[in-house]
């Protein structure tokens, strides 16, 4: 959608270009008919020297040849355009699509705090709207989770003005949190040269719930060898 707007604003910016070229043309053309009537017949009506015609006559079409030409030349520089945004929006969807297909959520906010990039996977692992658009504030993101209890009791707007000033300052960060649906989540962050920050959310719940049953395993056979240790030696 970004790039169609300013390809509009491209062509609009040319359109005036080519409007007053085309006026200039057909004053000129219009002056050329003008002297055409006035040196053809003098005042008494008897025609005027043929070269006078002839150079007329080829200032007309010298001015049509050059009417046609920059007509031609804009109607081939917004065909390149329309083949060039074409092109840019298959690749703009090719991707979009990759993003959307892979297992973990993804976010980039600008140093701005605005969001610019998304999947439909980030939207899911933190229960947003999947059509959160693009150019949502971070600070309007996290006022939403605060609300709702996302971060446990506490008050919204502080705890929102606390995760906002350390999301820039705390990169790069390897964190987990667990989710108000259940799902333990780790948060990886890291700083973009523009100053933006981008962050992948993975789902790890399972690995960590493999984790807990083989620890409690683990904790049940020591507890068996424990006990099998002290009857036998009694």
């Amino acid at each position: 959608m970004l790039f169609m707007s300013m390809a509009r604003s491209r062509s609009a910016r040319h359109k005036p270009i080519v409007i007053a070229s085309a006026a200039g043309l057909s004053a000129c053309y219009s002056f050329y008919l003008y002297c055409w009537a006035r040196l053809t017949f003098d005042r008494s009506g008897s025609p005027v020297v043929p070269a006078y015609l002839a150079l007329l006559a080829a200032g007309a079409a010298g001015l049509g040849w050059l009417a046609r030409t920059l007509l031609g030349r804009h109607r081939l520089a917004y065909a390149h355009r329309q083949r060039h945004q074409a092109r840019v929006a298959r690749q703009r969807a090719l991707l979009q699509n990759t993003i959307d297909n892979i297992g973990e959520g993804l976010s980039v906010f600008d140093s701005r705090g605005r969001l610019v990039a998304l999947n439909s996977r980030f939207c899911e692992l933190l229960n947003l709207p999947p059509d959160l658009p693009v150019g949502t504030p971070l600070s309007e993101i996290l006022l939403r989770q605060a609300k709702r209890g996302d971060f446990g009791n506490v008050d919204a707007r502080e705890e929102t003005a606390r995760r906002l000033s350390e999301f820039f300052r705390e990169v790069p960060l390897v964190k987990e949190r667990v989710t108000l649906a259940g799902r333990t989540l780790q948060i990886r962050r890291t700083a973009m040269p523009d100053g933006a920050v981008l962050s992948v959310y993975s789902d790890i719940t399972e690995i960590r719930a493999a984790e807990r049953r083989l620890l409690e395993a683990r904790r049940q056979a020591e507890a068996a060898n424990h006990s099998k240790s002290e009857f036998l030696a009694k």
